[in-house]
């Protein structure tokens, strides 16, 4: 019995109560359609639609909830409804048109807020998303899919400077809404969002309010660890890294971060080179800045122990990944260097040439190739090396 002392269905019955399967809602909806009771059936047609939309028959619904509408007193979770299926169908117009009736009878509901703003972000509406964003916040500030839409159009539908103004004025709003509520996820996704910002000593007080929170969750030393790394702060930065790769060792991030830092702060060790060959073995899987350093480093360990075949092999694969011209020219000099010292001196030239082509005044380079033509007695293309070493530290000297 309802709290009106009746035996039918509420609205409440068909929308909050689904505890049975896709084939039992279907089934027990068709059964109550069978009766002559109008408000029943008006319920039964209230859940068969919903159940329809778990299966995607959204013109069904479409005509289902519109006889609805059409013959009985709409609840807003008609519209409601009715709007996510013209936004699944795409039709944004009618989506925004029945979002603000379900709105106009529950002013207060995110749902509708949320996935209005989202239809207009669709319609390319985007002040109206950014209101109807906020209006979800100021309901409910923990709601994290409304500031994820916000940053995302931010990032992706405004230009400078108003992209900047717009991020540290919603980064404002979630810091407020931290300092209101505490809550976790929130302060994670402002740690992030203050990260991909460059506000790294920001990002860092979220994460050591995060850590004191949960002191065993990997991404958040994971974050923090690459915070440090930004600040410089290595020693810290390798303390988190050490705590992950503990708890994680296949943690294909860390093995990343502790490779760069051991990279930056020029202290390879066993460790560096343990990472080095787990971020080797899933290449496939790792940025292109990873990938050059690994490459590059393991390069430079097998022309040490005079393995000069792999070093080469790694030193064309660290190519492939290498983006700054310096790093380039610089591949190429070392995979020259182990092409000499296989006597290869026709692809030792060709790599020669190519780090030319980026620092054409490079005098080491110039010298290394002066010793190519010297043993290949080139004697005219010696003479025109000579000349340009001569020209250039002429310049240096004035």
């Amino acid at each position: 019995m309802n709290e009106n002392g009746s035996n039918k269905p509420t609205i409440d019955n068909f929308f909050d109560n689904f505890d049975y399967s896709l084939n039992e809602s279907l089934a027990k909806s068709i059964e109550l359609l069978k009766t002559d009771d109008e408000d029943i059936k008006i319920n039964a047609l209230r859940y068969y639609s919903m159940s329809l939309y778990n299966i995607f028959s959204l013109d069904n619904i479409i005509n289902n909830l519109t006889y609805i509408i059409n013959n009985s007193i709409p609840n807003y979770k008609d519209y409601y409804y009715l709007g996510l299926c013209y936004f699944d169908k795409r039709d944004y117009a009618n989506a925004i048109e029945n979002f603000l009736k379900g709105l106009s009878l529950n002013e207060r509901d995110c749902a509708l807020s949320y996935n209005l703003s989202l239809s207009y972000y669709y319609n390319l509406e985007f002040d109206k998303a950014e209101e109807y964003s906020y209006k979800v916040i100021a309901i409910d500030g923990s709601i994290l899919s409304t500031y994820q839409l916000l940053y995302y159009m931010y990032n992706n539908n405004f230009v400078e400077p108003e992209r900047t103004l717009k991020i540290e004025q919603l980064l404002n709003i979630i810091d407020e809404n931290i300092n209101k509520t505490g809550n976790e996820d929130l302060l994670f996704l402002a740690a992030n969002y203050n990260f991909n910002a460059g506000n790294f000593s920001k990002a860092l007080e979220y994460l050591n309010r995060l850590i004191v929170l949960d002191n065993t969750n990997i991404d958040y030393f994971l974050l923090r660890a690459k915070t440090y790394f930004q600040l410089q702060n290595y020693v810290s930065s390798q303390q988190d890294i050490d705590f992950i790769l503990d708890k994680d060792i296949n943690n294909l991030d860390a093995h990343c971060l502790n490779v760069r830092i051991a990279y930056t702060a020029n202290n390879i060790t066993e460790q560096t080179l343990k990472s080095v060959d787990v971020v080797i073995e899933n290449s496939d899987k790792i940025a292109d800045y990873c990938n050059f350093l690994v490459f590059k480093i393991k390069a430079g360990i097998l022309a040490d122990k005079n393995e000069l075949q792999e070093s080469i092999e790694c030193y064309t694969k660290a190519l492939l990944f290498a983006e700054e011209q310096n790093d380039i020219a610089e591949l190429y000099l070392k995979r020259a260097d182990a092409y000499l010292k296989l006597d290869n001196l026709d692809l030792a030239e060709n790599d020669i040439l190519h780090a030319l082509d980026i620092n054409e005044s490079d005098v080491n380079l110039l010298q290394k190739l002066l010793m190519i033509y010297a043993k290949q007695n080139r004697v005219d293309d010696a003479a025109k090396i000579i000349e340009k070493i001569k020209s250039i530290k002429e310049k240096q000297d004035q």
